[in-house]
């Protein structure tokens, strides 16, 4: 029975990771505007093609990075529950899961804050300073 037990818990443990990073690489390469389904979408995200792209680019790399940060972990905290008591082992999986699901649901922050930061209101490209637009230096 507690081998049993051992298994269901190290699926769920494992299932947040994974999914992430298949979610993140679907961000990345298979984002599609028209899908109203899935995408990170926001009211910045959706102001242009340009913010579009950023922001399912920038979403995804985020989810990769927190998937494959938190697969390794997980997959040893997992193995090491097995010597747990039933009790422990189901503790500790609730821990995982809700550090795993904070950092993901915390990714949207980030990409707002990216998103601000490359786009102006409009959903056009910032500008850095000095910049040459149109073979000249950008006038202050």
């Amino acid at each position: 029975m507690k081998f049993i037990l051992w298994i269901s818990l190290f699926i769920c443990n494992i299932m947040i990771p994974v999914t992430a990073i298949v979610g993140g690489y679907w961000f990345l390469k298979k984002a599609s505007r028209e899908n109203h389904t899935f995408g990170y979408r926001s009211s910045y995200a959706l102001k242009s093609e340009e913010t579009w792209r950023f922001a399912q680019g920038c979403f995804g790399i985020v989810w990769e990075m927190i998937g494959i940060g938190t697969l390794l972990p997980t997959i040893a905290l997992s193995i090491f529950a097995y010597f747990m008591t039933a009790k422990q082992a189901c503790i500790l999986t609730l821990v995982l899961v809700t550090i795993q699901l904070v950092l993901l649901w915390s990714s949207g922050g980030f990409v707002e804050r990216s998103l601000k930061s490359h786009f102006d209101e409009e959903g056009k490209l910032r500008k850095k300073e000095g910049e040459r637009v149109s073979g000249r230096k950008r006038a202050n």
